[in-house]
């Protein structure tokens, strides 16, 4: 599909809503309704229907999100700790799918097989610069570390897990906060002997 403003309205839309409710949960109904458009003229712009539109959504967040973290982690010069810190403020700031979500039940959703594989492959490319700090960062310090894959998915569910979290009664510990802090305890864990 071609893109335009409509075409991208759509998606903004569609995002906001997949993004609320997940992917089950939102109808055609539900995404022509809050863009003031009869279904059939929703459909000119994804004739596939709602599964089409989610992995288009998924692909063009994902997409912004990959060229987003580049800029940040090119920022930082090379400094893989204040990488990482860069990359957690950004995506906290940032209105995240529950990727959680997304793996568990979303991806499931999917009838064409194709469409899970586009899932997933968008979805690495969110992982992938941050696997790349944490291999730099075994590298550099030549330390034993776990595989960089993993410690990718776990600051991701850390990050994830503290994006959709209501903020702390304790203004001293918001999400910024609360991250720095176990971000320190993981680069310690990761630097010890």
């Amino acid at each position: 599909m071609e893109s335009s403003p409509s075409r991208e309205r759509v998606l903004d839309v569609a995002e906001q809503l997949f993004t609320a409710h997940g992917y089950a949960s939102v109808t055609m109904r539900d995404i022509a309704g809050k863009l003031e458009m009869k279904v059939s003229s929703l459909y000119h712009h994804v004739p596939k229907g709602k599964e089409e539109l989610f992995v288009a959504v998924i692909e063009r967040n994902m997409r912004r999100h990959h060229e987003e973290l580049q800029r940040i982690i090119a920022q930082q010069e090379g400094d893989w700790q204040a990488q990482l810190f860069g990359v957690a403020h950004w995506l906290l700031s940032r209105p995240m799918m529950d990727s959680n979500h997304l793996m568990r039940t979303d991806i499931h959703e999917l009838k064409e097989p194709q469409h899970a594989e586009n899932v997933m492959q968008s979805m690495y490319m969110v992982m992938q610069p941050i696997e790349q700090i944490f291999a730099r960062a075994a590298a550099e310090t030549g330390k034993d570390m776990p595989h960089p894959g993993l410690l990718a998915g776990v600051f991701l569910a850390i990050v994830n897990g503290l994006s959709g979290a209501p903020e702390p009664f304790d203004p001293a510990f918001n999400k910024v906060t609360s991250v720095d802090t176990i971000l320190k305890v993981l680069i310690k864990g990761l630097l010890a002997d």
